[in-house]
C-alpha cells in the first residue's frame, strides 16, 4: 500500500517540481514589485498565466496516469493512477499557495504563513489519524489536499492585496476535481 502510494505520489510531484521552479522565478519579481501602483495588475496576471500552465499541466498527469504508471511500473503499483488526481488537486493547492504565501511574505507577514503551515499540519495529521484506518491511502491523499486547502484558505484571509482571479481559480479547481473524479 504505501509503495503505490510513494508512486503515486512520485509522479504527481513531476507538476510540483515544475511549481518550484516557477515560485523560484516569479517570488524575487513579487518582492521587487510589491508597493508599486502596477502591483495588482502584475499579480493578477503572473497568477493567470502560471495557474492556467499549472491546471494544463494538472490535467494532462491525471487524464494520462494510468498509461505513465504502465510505462514506468508493474504489477499493483499502476493501480497507482487512482490516487493520481487526488494527490494532483494538492499540488495544484501548493501552487496557489505559493503566490498566497509569497504576498504574505512581500507583505511582511511571515508570521501568517507560520500559522497556515502550523494549522494545515494539524489537519493533515488529525486527518490521516482518522481516514488511514478506513480508506487506507486514499485518506492520506485526502488529507493531503485538505491540509493545502486549508493553509490557502488562511493566507488569502490574510493578506491584503488578493489577486482577483483566485474565484476563477476556485471555479477551475472544482471542474478539474469533478473531472478528474
Amino acid at each position: 500500500m504505501i509503495g503505490i502510494y510513494s508512486i503515486a505520489f512520485t509522479l504527481a510531484s513531476g507538476l510540483g517540481m515544475f511549481i518550484q521552479s516557477g515560485y523560484r522565478a516569479f517570488e524575487p519579481e513579487i518582492f521587487k514589485k510589491y508597493g508599486e501602483e502596477d502591483f495588482s495588475n502584475f499579480i493578477e496576471g503572473l497568477h493567470r498565466i502560471f495557474m492556467f500552465i499549472v491546471f494544463s499541466m494538472a490535467i494532462a498527469i491525471s487524464i494520462f496516469s494510468k498509461e505513465i504508471l504502465q510505462i514506468l511500473t508493474n504489477g499493483d503499483f499502476v493501480n497507482g493512477h487512482t490516487l493520481v488526481p487526488i494527490l494532483i488537486i494538492g499540488i495544484v493547492l501548493t501552487a496557489e499557495n505559493a503566490i498566497l504565501g509569497s504576498i504574505a511574505i512581500a507583505e511582511k507577514k511571515t508570521k501568517l504563513s507560520m500559522y497556515s503551515t502550523l494549522v494545515g499540519a494539524m489537519f493533515s495529521i488529525a486527518i490521516n489519524i482518522i481516514l488511514i484506518p478506513y480508506i487506507g491511502y486514499f485518506g492520506a491523499a485526502i488529507a493531503y489536499v485538505v491540509s493545502f486547502l486549508v493553509m490557502n484558505l488562511i493566507t488569502f484571509r490574510g493578506i491584503k492585496n488578493k489577486p482577483n482571479g483566485v474565484n476563477y481559480d476556485l471555479f477551475a479547481f472544482l471542474t478539474y476535481s469533478i473531472l478528474s473524479a
